[in-house]
């Protein structure tokens, strides 16, 4: 895992206490939003016609529960591998 992507060091800092490990452990084998998505999400968004009002737009990886930073990797591997 790439302890440099955005938000991760502040994770590891506060919810793992300085824990790379247990970050790396929490979160191997997940799909999160890389900055590609984010972008594709921007240019869709400005591609949209003018008279179209974007209010809001959540967006989070598929394997996130809404439950805060719970991960349902079983779940999730279950799904993709079939």
């Amino acid at each position: 895992m790439n302890l440099d992507f955005v938000g991760i060091l502040n994770l590891v800092r506060y919810a793992f206490k300085g824990d790379t490990n247990k970050v790396s452990q929490t979160y191997a084998d997940i799909n999160y939003i890389t900055p590609q998505d984010i972008s594709n999400m921007v240019l869709w968004l400005i591609n949209q016609p003018k008279h179209i009002n974007i209010n809001r737009l959540e967006v989070m990886p598929t394997a996130q529960t809404f439950a805060g930073l719970s991960v349902t990797k079983k779940i999730y591997k279950a799904l993709i591998t079939g």
